[in-house]
């Protein structure tokens, strides 16, 4: 009886959020109630982008520099570095007329409804899975043969594992990069985002993402 009503009032309140992010005076009311965020006054800097999280305390540097900046912050803490980093390049090589796919994103990602902030509405959230460097570097690879560029050199090495999931025992890093669509013919030009969770082995550098398509609280 207790779990019917925890979940009857879960299905009201999820409910409601999205009747609530239905308009941009809404959602931007909700970021604001949620997570104290407002419309940003400057832009990011965020130098590490297109590379690993190197070291713990660069997690530290990140999440000060969104809360300075009034974003939506990520309650996994490591993940404000790589969605900074992802919003900084975005920022950097679109406007807000601009097509944006995070092809990282989760429900409670803070990368789109950062850019929202912004003033950008053409978002779009995925998630794809890649498990070693080698098969991130084919997609890569790929991804040149449609049209898309790296907006930078990237770099697969990291100081350190600087992230603990303490749930399965594992440490590993972040890595993020950013591709733009540079080939218009077929779709439209715009920046498309991905970050992963890479974790060492002896034999291989992998990363575990979920492989789901997501949703977000997203307005109209």
């Amino acid at each position: 009886m207790r779990e019917s009503l925890r979940t009857g009032r879960r299905a009201s309140k999820i409910g409601l959020e999205n009747l609530v992010c239905r308009t941009r005076p809404g959602y931007r009311a909700y970021l604001r109630l949620k997570h104290g965020a407002s419309t940003p006054k400057e832009r990011p800097i965020a130098p590490w982008q297109n590379t690993t999280l190197k070291s713990r305390p660069d997690v530290e540097q990140a999440l000060a520099l969104v809360r300075k900046l009034g974003l939506v912050d990520h309650a996994d803490l490591p993940k404000n570095w790589d969605a900074l980093a992802a919003l900084a390049v975005v920022l950097d090589h679109t406007d807000p007329s601009s097509a944006v796919m995070d092809a990282g994103a989760e429900y409670y990602s803070s990368l789109l409804p950062s850019l929202f902030l912004y003033g950008y509405q053409n978002l779009v959230g995925i998630n794809r899975e890649f498990l070693t460097e080698s098969e991130i570097r084919s997609a890569l690879e790929l991804s040149g043969r449609y049209g898309f560029e790296l907006t930078g050199p990237v770099d697969l090495i990291a100081q350190e594992k600087a992230v603990r999931w303490e749930g399965v025992d594992l440490e590993f890093t972040y890595v993020t990069f950013c591709l733009r669509k540079t080939n218009v013919g077929d779709v439209s030009e715009g920046t498309y985002s991905l970050d992963a969770q890479m974790v060492y082995r002896p034999t291989q550098f992998s990363s575990y993402v979920d492989e789901e398509i997501s949703s977000n609280c997203s307005e109209n």
